[in-house]
């Protein structure tokens, strides 16, 4: 019995299962190739085995006396352009498969080759730009993944020199970082350019900083940001954003890092926004230590904001100030002793490790 069959030979096979791509040219591929399984398989019909669907193709191959049909993959191969996350290798092998599914659902297979030229046309330069960066070497894509994980974070401007000298030897091994020069990232960096993974940008009005930013090519950006959507970065990328990112794009990644209970990297991102102007950030960042237990910083936050003419963050301060649990208006503070009541007044760090007790001041008017 095919792994694809139902338990116990049931005359009806257990569907195949959409594969997760990341969104972009190949999705649509996979996406068209998979709706067309599904057709295949409605109301009435059953859905075709793997096998059923190689079996298929391979006939048709054998009748077309005039070599026309495009090829008949196997059922490994079948497998993995439809429910696989992996770049199709032949052209041939996804029109057979997308004729066979056609006929199947009686549909106009010659439209459906049509329409899979299309698609394989817009793959071509997404196939090109990732196999070739799966060939780069480990120190060019580290800076890739710096980049693509401070836009994940929502630094959402190119990303300088300086944020990629201090963060991407951290996605280094250590061993292969040993073997680098000390220059490493400014020659990788020139390679980059040529190589077309990272482009140059414009410096942006970031004074603090007058040097090359740079963003990952369109097509890299988005594999590398599917394949690197369940990991957070390391500290040291949060420790230079904090140091060297473009201040007036600081209010996401802080948000960032509060949801993942990072609240020491959250305050400091919410105050170096709030101090370019970011009066939002202002709030946020006493919505974060509320949160916290530590009242009175909070509303030391919110009054920063109301003297800025923020109505909101006075109404907030008003009603922290109402439920304050002292009579004179200033909150008791909580007992941190325990390693539960630690966690929520000071959060994580990046590492995972509970933060050690630290202060927070307000940002400057």
């Amino acid at each position: 019995m095919s792994s694809d069959e139902g338990a116990g030979g049931a005359s009806r096979p257990r569907p195949l299962q959409r594969a997760n791509v990341a969104p972009g040219p190949l999705k649509d591929l996979k996406d068209f190739l998979f709706d067309l399984y599904e057709r295949s398989g409605g109301k009435n019909e059953k859905f075709p085995t793997l096998d059923k669907i190689a079996e298929e193709a391979k006939a048709a191959a054998d009748a077309d006396e005039k070599l026309e049909f495009p090829g008949a993959p196997a059922r490994d191969v079948i497998r993995e352009i439809l429910t696989q996350d992996a770049i199709p290798k032949q052209l041939g092998n996804v029109k057979a498969i997308a004729i066979v599914l056609a006929r199947r659902a009686h549909e106009n297979a010659d439209a459906v080759e049509g329409q899979v030229d299309d698609l394989w046309e817009k793959l071509g330069p997404y196939k090109k730009e990732v196999e070739r960066y799966h060939k780069a070497s480990a120190s060019k894509t580290a800076l890739v993944e710096t980049v693509v994980d401070a836009h994940r974070m929502g630094h959402s401007c190119p990303i300088s020199r300086a944020v990629l000298e201090m963060a991407a030897p951290s996605y280094l091994p250590a061993r292969e970082l040993s073997e680098l020069s000390e220059r490493w990232v400014e020659q990788d960096l020139d390679l980059h350019f040529t190589d077309g993974f990272l482009r140059r940008s414009p410096h942006l009005d970031h004074s603090r900083y007058n040097e090359p930013h740079y963003s990952v090519a369109k097509y890299v950006d988005q594999h590398v940001r599917w394949q690197r959507r369940n990991k957070n970065p390391p500290t040291e990328l949060w420790t230079a954003l904090i140091e060297h990112g473009n201040r007036a794009y600081l209010f996401t990644p802080g948000y960032s890092a509060w949801q993942r209970g990072y609240l020491r990297v959250a305050i400091h991102l919410y105050r170096l926004a709030a101090e370019s102007g970011d009066g939002l950030a202002i709030r946020y960042g006493a919505y974060a230590l509320s949160g916290a237990g530590r009242l009175p910083e909070a509303i030391a936050w919110l009054d920063v904001g109301a003297k800025a003419g923020d109505h909101h963050a006075a109404r907030e301060a008003a009603k922290l100030l109402q439920t304050a649990k002292s009579t004179d208006g200033v909150p008791e503070e909580e007992d941190c002793s325990t390693e539960s009541g630690r966690l929520r007044r000071y959060g994580r760090e990046p590492d995972g490790t509970i933060a050690e007790p630290w202060k927070c001041t307000p940002p400057k008017s």
